[in-house]
């Protein structure tokens, strides 16, 4: 933010609240943050069993590690279940034809060569923006993508 100034965005892929807010204070306000789950965000019937069953053992609504773990577990597993075998083959030939619905949305693999081959292209992504000093993630608005915003983002302006 020094070679912008203050009115500079600023976009973190893994901030973590504490630290944010521990270690540069105010100045971490309108900060951007990417994530691949959000407690904002609408999960489909699996994810809001899922985080059913986790806060019911933990006492806790689940985090982004336990939507994007079980999501691959059960690709992994619907796969093996369609190949009828765990031959690396046959269950390879499965994932790439995989089509299922996971905790956070439908789960298929791109076919398109490049970057984007046996990518999940679609997966639900966000980002949100921190508009209050001290402000947990799991209150900051999705600004991005529209169809999940749940704010629009604010430009620095101080």
């Amino acid at each position: 933010m020094v070679r912008g100034g203050r009115r500079t965005w600023l976009l973190d892929s893994a901030v973590d609240a504490v630290d944010l807010w521990n270690n540069i204070k105010g100045v971490g306000k309108y900060l951007l943050g990417y994530t691949l789950v959000h407690p904002k965000m609408k999960f489909t019937d699996l994810g809001e069993k899922v985080n059913k069953i986790y806060k019911e053992k933990h006492n806790a609504d689940a985090t982004r590690l336990v939507y994007v773990g079980f999501d691959g577990m059960w690709v992994l597993a619907d796969a093996i279940k369609r190949a009828g075998a765990t031959d690396k083959e046959k269950i390879i030939k499965a994932l790439e034809a995989s089509n299922c619905k996971g905790t956070r949305g439908q789960i298929t693999f791109s076919k398109e060569p490049g970057h984007y081959f046996n990518q999940w292209v679609n997966i639900p992504q966000q980002i949100y923006q921190f508009l209050e000093v001290g402000q947990d993630r799991s209150q900051a608005p999705i600004v991005w993508p529209p169809e999940m915003a749940t704010a629009k983002p604010i430009r620095p302006t101080e």
